[in-house]
């Protein structure tokens, strides 16, 4: 796939580069939030550092990102950063305030956040459209499922009213540590002992609000930053245990590593193209436990370092080059404006390099198999001649809407792919697809009776002066082949690998 961060047609700019979504997630982890902020500072000083060399004002996080998510202390970064419009500098120094009342003071009773001009009664959705929207994670008391508090309003989901203090209070109330909060009648616990990496939620939240029905989020991202706190070690996990009732050690760090694979399976086509960062210091925060507010010297130096270090700093730089570029906030209807302009992309493609002949719709209530897409882009993406891939097993386990997943994938994200898409069932299916796909490419010899299509289709692509397609070779029977043309890639379903037949293709 292209690793470009949009694709363009002429002169006119592809609106995911100006006004495609910003999202944030960010982690909870405790006083470890530090470096969550720290991470934050560094690239907000080198974004706005850019912006001053172009002449532009300095921004704050709430002016970028379209979408905060946090949970736990990143809750309470979420509200500052996007609900309260704080700086980050203004942000660090709340933070600290406020975790030393807390850990020095050990109180049960989590302070409201310092310095934010707002009073104990303000709403945080207080109805004015912001162009960033926040919301925070809690727990529900009652069935320990994962509650979203949001700053705006959502159609389609259940809005529980509170006030900035209660969100704050509900996302970061940690057994253990404080009281349960409650909103109205409802009682919410810490976020994190539902989910610490956000990064799901945020994805789910952002569908939810721009792409309900399609859920297709990732074309309409133009740079999502999940941030960490660190990776926390046992001891860290040790301190939340109460959190989490019956489940284990174990359990907890098997969570957390899945989690992260998901996402990474999900999201690695836009990490590549330079789309998605995950920031988090991997090394130096271990024994750093959740309340250890003494400890904020060592947070920034670990923290500094780890964005000192030559790979992160060029991710950092990639990261801001992408955001620099972020000119307004993301309208609701912007899903409508990218599918326009991917159709006319499709529509002004040369008719000679460019043909997809998918038969079905796109399915909306495709989920899942996220594992199985990521290693079938990897596969199309790479640049071996002649690569061919069979998605084999028994029929009616979904191998034809994996594939179909793949296409509609392929031909919104390089829209310069031919998409062959061959019934395969019978020969003579097979023939006079071959046929029509000749004659809709108008292919020289195609109105001669009597010529074999397939040695024209054949001939017609060994032709190119940068081939499309390499002759290559496809196992049968196979209910459908899928061919995309952009260095020979062929992708076909079949039902079983038994007796299989080895027969020329193109």
């Amino acid at each position: 796939m292209s690793q470009t961060l949009a694709l363009k047609m002429g002169d006119e700019p592809n609106p995911v580069d100006k006004t495609g979504l910003c999202l944030l997630s960010l982690d909870g982890g405790g006083v470890r939030g530090l470096s969550t902020l720290y991470i934050l500072k560094g690239l907000m000083q080198r974004l706005n550092h850019e912006r001053q060399k172009e002449g532009l004002p300095a921004v704050k996080p709430c002016e970028v990102f379209d979408l905060i998510g946090g949970t736990s202390t990143g809750g309470l970064i979420a509200i500052m950063l996007g609900r309260l419009e704080m700086t980050v500098d203004a942000c660090i120094d709340a933070y600290e305030e406020l975790m030393k009342s807390v850990f020095e003071a050990k109180s049960s009773r989590l302070p409201t956040v310092a310095h934010s001009g707002a009073s104990n009664e303000a709403l945080f959705d207080d109805g004015r459209q912001r162009g960033c929207r926040v919301f925070v994670c809690t727990t529900a008391h009652e069935t320990l499922g994962i509650t979203r508090l949001r700053s705006y309003y959502l159609s389609s989901k259940l809005n529980i009213p509170a006030t900035i203090c209660e969100a704050a209070l509900a996302t970061s109330a940690a057994t253990g540590f404080f009281d349960p909060v409650y909103i109205g009648a409802r009682k919410f616990e810490d976020g994190v002992l539902g989910a610490n990496n956000l990064t799901e939620e945020v994805e789910e939240e952002a569908a939810n609000i721009w792409c309900p029905d399609s859920r297709e989020l990732w074309s309409l991202v133009k740079c999502f930053i999940s941030v960490g706190t660190g990776n926390p070690g046992k001891k860290a996990i040790d301190d939340n245990m109460l959190n989490f009732l019956s489940k284990t050690l174990v359990q907890l760090i098997t969570e957390m590593e899945n989690t992260e694979r998901r996402i990474m399976a999900r999201w690695a086509p836009l990490s590549t193209g330079k789309r998605y960062f995950r920031l988090n210091v991997e090394q130096g925060l271990q024994d750093v436990r959740l309340a250890e507010y003494k400890e904020r010297g060592r947070i920034e130096a670990v923290t500094g370092e780890y964005l000192d270090h030559a790979q992160q700093d060029a991710r950092i730089k990639d990261c801001v080059t992408n955001i620099k570029e972020k000119q307004n906030f993301t309208s609701t209807m912007f899903e409508a404006v990218v599918e326009k302009y991917t159709l006319r992309i499709i529509q002004n493609q040369p008719k000679s390099r460019v043909y997809c002949n998918i038969p079905f719709p796109r399915n909306p209530r495709f989920a899942g198999r996220d594992e199985q897409l990521e290693l079938l882009h990897k596969k199309v993406a790479n640049n071996h001649k002649g690569q061919k891939i069979a998605k084999t097993g028994l029929g009616g386990i979904g191998k034809t809407q994996i594939v179909l997943k793949l296409a509609y994938q392929v031909g919104v994200e390089a829209p310069e792919c031919s998409i062959f898409w061959i019934p395969a069932i019978t020969r003579e299916g097979l023939e006079q697809t071959y046929t029509d796909i000749v004659q809709e490419l108008q292919i020289e010899g195609w109105k001669e009776k009597g010529d074999d299509s397939k040695a024209l289709l054949r001939r017609y692509l060994s032709q190119k002066s940068t081939p499309l397609c390499y002759k290559g070779q496809v196992i049968c029977p196979a209910t459908y082949l899928l061919h995309v043309c952009r260095r020979g890639r062929v992708h076909k379903t079949e039902k079983s690998q038994d007796a299989l037949v080895s027969k020329s293709f193109i």
